[in-house]
């Protein structure tokens, strides 16, 4: 999920990737942390990822991989291993709304019209035999196929890769349930209002380029991407289902594994920063965090 900051706002519900702009990242601040103290007797790692496989993405894989291959588990949102053993009606009951809903119901007949288009351009099928599937994982299935027509990896992908060959057991940090009730918090309205706006960009707001968003990643400055975050206009509803709540799961979750196994875990950069981000609440828990910039 190449986007332009039109398409961001659903890519960051699905993926939460990345924001915000620095032309050199602060010393204080990066994408690959180190944790220690509180009892552990060897470090675990925090990474700040992005869902892309532009290479630029990849200007700190590297030195990930040296602490991945440190530690016993890789950790990452959802375990990609068991994605591919969920059959086709296994994901039915997750992406369908409920009842008779469909997306004509949540938009102008208009409205309906371009999506229509947009999907019969980007997925080669009319948006009819869609009709039943919730808004935002319209977004998904679009990046898909995006993704699909290139044969890298996208970083998260890779990353997990990496951790295969060390023999690193793969956990997901949160489950497809919880990724999904956490969707379904963002009322469908709002959901189809997000994808409207990613075919019908506002003309009078500056649009970033996807170049731009990869330039910004690969600066390595978390504080930067938190500071574009917070300047954007998304509601409520949004920062607390698919932001907040999450990050108190995923910071509770690797609490508990971390007391059992020495643990990297790479998880959407925007879950890093922030008062309420996975690691400041890590350092709430009495772990000690401290940006990682060259290999130890």
């Amino acid at each position: 999920m190449k986007y332009l900051f039109s398409k961001k706002v659903g890519l960051t519900a699905l993926f939460v990737l990345f924001t915000g702009f620095s032309l050199f990242a602060h010393p204080k601040s990066s994408l690959l942390w180190k944790i220690s103290g509180n009892g552990l007797q060897k470090p675990s790692y925090l990474y700040g990822t992005v869902h892309s496989f532009d290479k630029r993405a990849f200007t700190f894989a590297k030195l990930a991989e040296t602490d991945i291959a440190k530690c016993d588990a890789f950790g990452m949102e959802i375990n990609m291993e068991n994605i591919g053993g969920m059959d086709i009606f296994g994901m039915i009951k997750y992406i369908t709304m409920p009842g008779d809903t469909t997306l004509s119901m949540l938009m102008t007949s208009e409205q309906y019209a371009k999506l229509d288009t947009f999907v019969r351009d980007s997925l080669h099928f009319s948006l009819a035999m869609f009709d039943k599937i919730k808004p935002m994982f319209l977004l998904g299935m679009e990046e898909g196929m995006s993704m699909s027509e290139d044969s890298a990896d996208f970083l998260d992908m890779y990353l997990m890769k990496k951790a295969q060959d060390h023999g690193n057991e793969i956990i997901g940090i949160e489950t497809v349930e919880e990724q999904v009730k956490a969707l379904d918090l963002i009322p469908l309205k709002e959901q189809a209002k997000m994808v409207i706006e990613m075919i019908e960009p506002d003309s009078s707001k500056k649009e970033e380029s996807f170049d731009d968003l990869v330039d910004i990643y690969a600066s390595g400055d978390l504080d930067a991407i938190y500071a574009y975050y917070r300047k954007e206009d998304l509601s409520n509803d949004f920062n607390a289902a698919l932001i907040t709540n999450r990050n108190h799961r995923m910071a509770d979750r690797i609490d508990s594994i971390m007391k059992k196994k020495t643990l990297f875990t790479a998880v959407g950069a925007l879950h890093l920063p922030g008062d309420e981000g996975v690691i400041n609440l890590l350092r709430k828990k009495g772990y000690t965090l401290m940006p990682v910039w060259k290999e130890e």
